[in-house]
């Protein structure tokens, strides 16, 4: 990696409302929280001991990747941790993906195309029943995008699975890292309508601060937040 000094800075930062892109007569639709966090690791087992049995979250079901099986537990209704068995070297990212979750899945992919992200051709009940989709941000961060649907395999576990041995009843935050602020800003920022809330923050070895996003449309209620923490560059 290459590395240079950069002035810290935390930034949080809050999705706007509905909002319409210059140019453009496709309207985005509300995006209300973090749907799923993904990763990966090398063994269920110890996932299923520490995500489990540890913090108390439910497994409703267990879920079929390319990269091998998946356990997905329940953190509420809106939100889960998926963790596949497909971690090959402790140097890989253990991030797979961050998805949102989204009023109108097509109507967001409709948007995104219009805003010159590269997006798939069509949006389609994906093999749990939902209409998702992901797309890449500038520094290949895999982001998703998620409308539940009352027939899904999440559908039908609304209201279950939600045992009060939980440690937390939501996912705050999740987060990965970047290289250049400009581009998380024209992503983020620009086409998702995340708007800064607050910046500042301690300069560490490895960073030099974070980029912290809310949907407006959960801020007040603790629902969820994106942190995207911004490496050092060396002098090369």
């Amino acid at each position: 990696m290459i590395w240079r000094n950069a002035v810290p800075a935390i930034l949080f930062i809050s999705i706007c409302g509905l909002v319409y892109s210059q140019g453009s007569k496709v309207q985005r639709p509300p995006i209300v929280g973090v749907a799923q966090i993904a990763l990966r690791t090398k063994s269920l087992d110890a996932a299923r001991r520490f995500y489990g049995h540890d913090l108390g979250f439910a497994e409703p079901f267990v879920l079929k990747r390319e990269g091998g099986p998946a356990a997905s537990f329940k953190v509420n209704d809106h939100q889960y941790i998926e963790v596949t068995q497909e971690l090959k070297d402790d140097s890989e990212d253990r991030l797979i993906h961050i998805a949102f979750e989204t009023t109108s899945a097509k109507q967001m992919r409709d948007y995104l195309a219009s805003r010159g992200v590269t997006v798939p051709a069509s949006v389609k009940p994906d093999s749990e029943g939902n209409l998702s989709f992901l797309v890449k941000d500038p520094e290949d961060h895999e982001i998703g995008f998620v409308q539940y649907r009352s027939g899904s395999m999440h559908g039908r576990q609304f209201g279950k699975f939600i045992p009060d041995t939980r440690i937390s009843e939501r996912v705050i935050h999740a987060g990965f890292m970047i290289q250049d602020r400009a581009k998380a800003d024209a992503f983020y920022k620009d086409i998702l309508g995340f708007d800064e809330m607050w910046h500042g923050g301690k300069r560490t070895p490895r960073s030099t601060g974070s980029i912290c996003v809310c949907p407006k449309e959960t801020t007040g209620s603790s629902t969820c937040s994106t942190c995207i923490t911004q490496r050092r560059r060396r002098e090369v």
